[in-house]
């Protein structure tokens, strides 16, 4: 969200001034940057310096989009790694319903606490 890396042809001199734009999924993203000091001789970070209210949820969204995408991708390979390794659906369906059931019996005990607070 404060900035990234481009791939250019030569770097930028350290701390110019440049218009960066993005097309992504949720749209276009125009904002100003400045460029930070090249890492390669193809690649230079950027900090942005102004990027419009709605140019920033544009980017926040692909962000999160990208993140749950890639959350989603991990949980699919631990799963086929649990079937692999002989952990079925029935095993993790009883792992979570143990799991349920605790989470149940805590929020009731708190509940009674709550109502039914420890006479002194």
């Amino acid at each position: 969200m404060t900035g990234g890396l481009l791939s250019l042809p030569k770097p930028l001199d350290r701390g110019s001034r440049v218009k960066l734009m993005f097309l992504m999924q949720t749209g276009s993203v125009l904002g100003g940057a400045e460029m930070l000091s090249p890492v390669s001789s193809d690649l230079q970070p950027f900090r942005f310096t102004s990027l419009a209210v709605t140019d920033q949820r544009r980017l926040g969204a692909t962000i999160q989009a990208s993140l749950r995408n890639d959350s989603e991708q991990q949980w699919m390979d631990k799963l086929r790694g649990a079937l692999a390794d002989g952990e079925g659906p029935r095993r993790r369906f009883r792992k979570l319903a143990m799991g349920v059931l605790a989470l149940a019996a805590l929020a009731a005990s708190t509940l009674y606490l709550i109502h039914f607070p420890l006479l002194k």
